[in-house]
């Protein structure tokens, strides 16, 4: 056997390997906690047209390498160890795990529900969520509430979840809904009070989250209380939980014949308010998030992290969470080293074609670059290393063009495209061209139309001699 066999043989298990681990990491990436038990190895051999005994063979070499997480059970499951860490902002400290339940304890990624959801609902927030549910629980419609609290405090968030607490209890039905209100928006009383109307027929018996009630004129008010108590001539009850808030106390003259009137009022703590521990966990949740919404690890300096907990915000969690997402922005935007190579138009049926400094390339299909959120991370295109170097230019092929490379050294190769072989988003690629002269790079690349020659994938130097006996210089090809 000769040595392009051999090297032909050994290249074809390390490119199944880096086909299940890319296709992993894909499928790590957007899974979901409801998803977790569909990574086994049967999905994996079916997707990519392998035998189950072949993918449960990678899968665990990759486990040995560190690269995958192995889930024990009936069936067993993997996942990409770095796409899970980024997906769900977590460490993960071992390779095996018995079962999905100590995976998910161990990593501290339970599926919490509606108001566990909630930072400090056991502490600060114990009373108001009491309060929450006996509105939702108390026979036969519930009772109207009214949160109050300064601005960005949580008062929208908690309305949403007692609406998730209602449905998750069998209180509400399944076809209801969540609507808000804003009255600040709201023109006059008339536009107001059909706005309710119209709101809690949308609702369907869910809830309906009237927000900022100290906007509204006397007569929309009263309105909206006679609404809230049922004592609309119109109805018998009310078709729908109302949650009316408000960032004004009671002894406000615009407010007050509210908190005399609804049956429960509930008054939600300010950030300053929230306990040293509370406002750790708000940063490191809003830090996961944002990390979850980039695609990448967040990192925050000790002075900066103190600073974080120690500072009052007029905005209260909203402020600080602002505050979080700015230098999260600013640190994006100002990362170094990374720049836009190229850009193409995807077509259907197309193929990525990605060439490197050090003569690799490769051709991935369109259909694998999947479709991602604006100002994200993008998704891996190749798996750059020293041997492969960087990125010199991306286009997109149908396989009937040829390409053309020149290098610093001002060497010049033509191939048809056809040649280069088609393989995953994040590998290294093939060998496309080599180097005459040691430290040579590619530096740019172009598409042609093809030439049926006999030998398409020429070489052609293109150098300059001076002539001893002439007075102008002359090139030669």
């Amino acid at each position: 056997m000769d040595k392009t066999t051999q090297d032909s043989l050994a290249k074809k298990p390390v490119d199944m390997r880096d086909r299940i681990l890319e296709h992993l990491e894909a499928l790590t990436s957007a899974v979901s906690l409801d998803d977790l038990a569909r990574l086994s190895t049967s999905d994996i051999a079916e997707t990519l047209i392998i035998s189950r005994s072949l993918a449960s063979q990678y899968l665990n070499d990759l486990v040995r390498a560190g690269l995958v997480v192995k889930v024990a059970g009936r069936p067993v499951r993997y996942f990409h160890r770095r796409a899970f860490q980024k997906r769900f902002q977590v460490k993960l400290s071992a390779s095996e795990y018995a079962s999905l339940a100590d995976l998910i304890q161990a990593t501290g990624i339970a599926d919490h529900r509606d108001f566990a959801r909630a930072v400090g609902f056991d502490m600060s927030l114990s009373s108001v969520v009491e309060q929450c549910k006996a509105a939702v629980q108390y026979p036969p419609f519930g009772l109207p509430i009214l949160l109050s609290g300064g601005v960005g405090v949580g008062k929208s968030f908690l309305s949403r979840l007692v609406y998730e607490y209602g449905k998750n209890q069998g209180l509400l039905s399944r076809d209801s809904s969540y609507v808000r209100i804003d009255c600040a928006g709201v023109p006059d009383a008339a536009s107001f009070n059909g706005l309710l109307d119209e709101s809690i027929a949308k609702a369907r018996g869910g809830v309906v989250f009237v927000n900022g009630i100290e906007a509204l004129s006397p007569s929309a008010m009263e309105h909206c209380l006679a609404t809230a108590l049922g004592l609309d001539a119109s109805q018998d009850a009310p078709r729908a939980r109302l949650v009316l808030s408000t960032t004004l106390s009671a002894d406000d003259l615009k407010v007050s014949s509210a908190y005399s009137k609804m049956p429960i009022c509930a008054r939600v703590p300010s950030l300053k308010e929230r306990t040293p521990e509370e406002r750790e966990d708000l940063i490191l949740s809003f830090l996961r998030s944002e990390g979850c919404r980039i695609g990448s690890d967040v990192k925050i300096s000790r002075g900066a992290y103190r600073c974080l907990v120690n500072a009052d915000f007029s905005d209260n969690i909203a402020g600080l969470r602002a505050c979080v997402t700015n230098c999260c922005a600013k640190a994006f935007l100002n990362r170094e080293g990374d720049y836009v190579v190229g850009a193409a138009r995807a077509q259907e049926g197309k193929e990525v074609l990605t060439i490197t400094e050090k003569g690799y390339g490769k051709k991935t299909p369109v259909e694998e670059y999947r479709i991602t959120n604006r100002g994200g991370l993008g998704i891996k295109n190749y798996m750059v290393t020293e041997k492969t170097g960087g990125i010199v230019g991306v286009k997109v092929v149908d396989g009937s063009e040829d390409l053309l490379l020149v290098t610093r050294a001002g060497i010049l190769i033509r191939t048809p495209v056809e040649a280069i072989r088609t393989t995953g988003r994040a590998t290294q690629g093939v060998i496309v061209m080599r180097f005459k002269e040691e430290g040579d790079q590619v530096i740019s690349m172009a598409l042609a139309e093809h030439e049926d020659t006999e030998d398409v994938s020429a070489e052609a130097e293109v150098s300059t001699e001076i002539s001893a006996n002439e007075e102008n210089p002359t090139a030669e090809t």
